[in-house]
């Protein structure tokens, strides 16, 4: 699977929400998967919505020297060891001044953790509980980190668009920020590449399709505060993908309450009719990128797509999220889920009402009457009328059939009928 071998490739490359870390990646999945993706430059500094691009951050070197002169730390042999977004530092110290800036697990004593400090100056390094246990508390250590923060530096995203034969579109979405983490979420941005180079050789469809390859939480601010107009007419459909390289099922994060809910009602319908498992994550306002899709203004109602939850896996945010934990089945799996979906958004039928005014005189119509050989459930056929002709403009029937209980089929049969009739329209 070329996307597995993607992820290898790229895996041990040092990124963060800004820095050349990030450019490397996003210019290998132009030269691999998507030539005509656009790459972003936003400089820092750049006021957006309540947030300010912050100055690009680039890391050369970072190590430890123990009192007797030997290494203990050092980002050449893995990119955790630097708390990312470190300050420049080059000293000597004291055990008591050092500890503070080193960071470990208790509860995970022979493992890496992933720590930032992207809005907070400081520096500091990371290694294993167990390392540092051994640490002597005597005697001079050595530090230094080779930095930079850089006011005239960028943050740079990639971007694709298909354009579609109508003005609605789907949008999907992965973090690109995380270093040396194969599930979290490298495995992701290679998925969604791969996705991306089997749409544009099948070509336009009904829909566009936009995928967007941004550093978590600044970069769909920095998009949406480049996008207004997504902020006043959201996509058609709007999906997060995140951790699709491990190995559990599929695992679908539900939407805000609020608001219509087409893509969760079309993720499941997708999962249940390619007859996936897969778990339903209730919504919660914190996790991946969702959260800025779905907050107030965009409010996109975006689902999050992928195969284990947020913080829910035992590697998370750790040295253990290395390329022997990634699955290929995982992978392959939640590209194939995409695929359907998208198949699905762009097959699924819209009707519209071509009655604009007040309910219709459905007697007039002869409505009962047509409806009535499509469902032996007299109340549920007329329910299911009486559902479409009132929702129909912006809802799409799996999502109605969610909202309403009544089994989609009959939606379908119903639908139809009203089309024979001209009350609905079919596009």
């Amino acid at each position: 699977m070329e996307a597995l071998d993607f992820v290898r490739s790229h895996y041990a490359d040092l990124r963060s929400i800004t820095g050349e870390g990030n450019r490397r990646l996003l210019r290998a999945v132009q030269a691999h998967f998507l030539p005509e993706m656009h790459l972003h430059e936003v400089p820092s500094g750049t006021p957006c919505l309540d947030w300010t691009v912050p100055p690009e951050w680039n890391c050369r070197s970072a190590r430890l020297w123990d009192p007797a002169g030997n290494l203990v730390v050092d980002i050449a042999q893995h990119n955790l060891h630097v708390l990312n977004y470190s300050i420049p530092f080059a000293g000597q110290l004291t055990w008591a001044e050092l500890e503070p800036h080193l960071h470990s697990l208790p509860d995970k004593p022979g493992l890496i953790p992933y720590k930032t400090s992207y809005y907070r100056r400081d520096w500091g390094l990371c290694l294993p509980h167990a390392v540092k246990e051994a640490l002597p508390r005597t005697g001079t250590y050595r530090v230094e980190i080779d930095a930079t923060l850089d006011d005239q530096g960028s943050l740079s995203y990639g971007e694709w668009f298909l354009p579609g034969q109508t003005a609605d579109e789907v949008l999907l979405s992965a973090h690109i920020c995380h270093p040396q983490l194969a599930i979290d979420n490298l495995s992701s941005v290679a998925v969604l590449a791969a996705l991306g180079r089997q749409l544009a050789q099948a070509g336009p469809q009904r829909l566009g399709v936009r995928i967007l390859l941004v550093p978590g939480t600044i970069g769909p601010v920095v998009w949406l505060s480049r996008n207004p107009r997504y902020m006043a007419q959201p996509p058609a459909y709007a999906f997060v993908v995140a951790l699709a390289g491990a190995p559990g099922p599929l695992h679908l994060k539900q939407p805000p309450a609020q608001g219509h809910q087409h893509s969760w009602a079309l993720a499941r319908h997708t999962a249940e009719a390619t007859r996936r498992p897969y778990t339903a994550l209730p919504y919660e306002p914190y996790g991946y990128d969702e959260r800025q899709y779905n907050t107030l203004g965009p409010a996109m109602q975006a689902v999050r797509i992928g195969r284990a939850n947020y913080g829910g896996y035992a590697a998370y945010h750790t040295s253990a999220d290395d390329l022997s934990l990634l699955s290929a089945g995982g992978m392959a799996d939640t590209l194939a889920y995409l695929q359907d979906l998208l198949a699905a958004c762009q097959a699924l039928p819209r009707y519209t009402s071509q009655v604009r005014h007040g309910e219709p005189q459905y007697s007039k119509h002869g409505a009962f009457e047509a409806i009535g050989p499509v469902w032996p459930d007299r109340h549920a056929r007329e329910q299911a009328l009486y559902w479409l002709m009132s929702h129909a403009d912006a809802t799409p029937l799996p999502a109605l059939a969610q909202q309403s209980g009544l089994p989609l089929h009959l939606l379908e049969l119903v639908a139809e009928a009203l089309v024979a009739l001209g009350l609905l329209e079919k596009a």
